[in-house]
């Protein structure tokens, strides 16, 4: 089906007022946030229809059609909206500077509030059973106070309301364990000049709020294979969990410091409890050129 934007919308060059569909649980509908609309698509009937009507689009009255304006701004900002593995759906309303978290129940169209802040929020994933919910907050930056600007990211207890805050970690990827008590989480864009910092690789126990470094595992794994880290900046994204919460699928990458070359991308699966690793591919630098059929990404993949 079509969907029309505004003349307004138009005129600025806005080609998508809508969030990203979530599906449901069982697959068969998605929902989504239409110009402030909540719609709900069923796939299996193709019909659609709205849930919630204007709750969640705000005008940061912005003028779109100033030469120069701040690119850094929206002119306007849509909710957002997650179909969690509960059964109910997760989106967010604006009422003038304020923005609030809602629970509904399309069942019996119970709708709660769950949180309020002054920020934008971004409901990004949940566990697979659906305990948690993985939200951040921001505002807005502007050329003016860019680099002075807030960011805040949590995990929501669904049951309790509760929150568990992980703004001082490096959140960049994130992946969830089969039972949802572990999280992963890396960050791909892994060093900073000048020092080239490493961002580590992580895995975080949700029920007893602990961590330890994938990265230092990998270190240690790698070392045992003879593998040659001196001067080298090591990268590890978790990609996945396999079988339950023991195994991990990383991909892994080594650079030496100051080479503009690409690095040494290493793809393998980390036994948590062994500390062992098993390569699957290992491609060496410059390999773009030499090896054919290019490098692969590593991917779990459920059929």
């Amino acid at each position: 089906f079509k969907i029309a934007l505004p003349k307004i919308a138009k005129e600025a060059g806005i080609q998508e007022l809508r969030s990203s569909p979530s599906w449901s649980p069982d697959s068969s509908q998605m929902v989504m946030n239409n110009h402030g609309d909540l719609l709900i698509i069923d796939i299996v009937g193709k019909t659609s229809k709205i849930i919630k009507s204007q709750v969640a689009i705000r005008d940061n009255h912005i003028n779109i059609t100033k030469k120069g304006r701040d690119m850094l701004i929206s002119p306007f900002e849509i909710g957002s909206t997650y179909w969690n593995a509960d059964g109910n759906i997760y989106y967010t309303a604006f009422d003038e500077d304020v923005v609030a978290l809602h629970r509904l129940n399309i069942e019996t169209n119970n709708d709660q509030i769950v949180r309020q802040a002054n920020n934008i929020v971004n409901i990004h994933s949940s566990d697979p059973l659906g305990k948690w919910l993985y939200i951040s907050e921001y505002e807005w930056s502007t050329k003016r106070n860019k680099d002075d600007h807030f960011n805040k990211s949590y995990f929501l207890n669904t049951e309790t309301n509760q929150i568990l805050d992980m703004s001082d970690e490096e959140i960049s990827m994130l992946v969830w364990s089969p039972t949802g008590e572990y999280i992963a989480h890396s960050n791909p864009g892994w060093m900073t000049e000048p020092t080239f910092q490493e961002f580590p690789a992580k895995i975080f126990n949700l029920k007893s709020k602990q961590s330890f470094n994938v990265t230092d595992i990998v270190r240690s794994a790698l070392q045992k294979k003879g593998v040659d880290l001196d001067d080298k900046v090591l990268v590890v994204v978790i990609k996945d969990f396999l079988d339950g919460d023991d195994k991990v699928l990383v991909k892994i990458t080594l650079e030496s410091r100051g080479n503009i070359y690409i690095p040494r991308q290493i793809n393998g699966i980390l036994d948590i409890g062994s500390d062992e690793l098993k390569v699957l591919q290992d491609y060496p630098e410059e390999s773009y050129q030499t090896h054919k059929g290019g490098r692969i990404e590593p991917y779990r993949i459920i059929w």
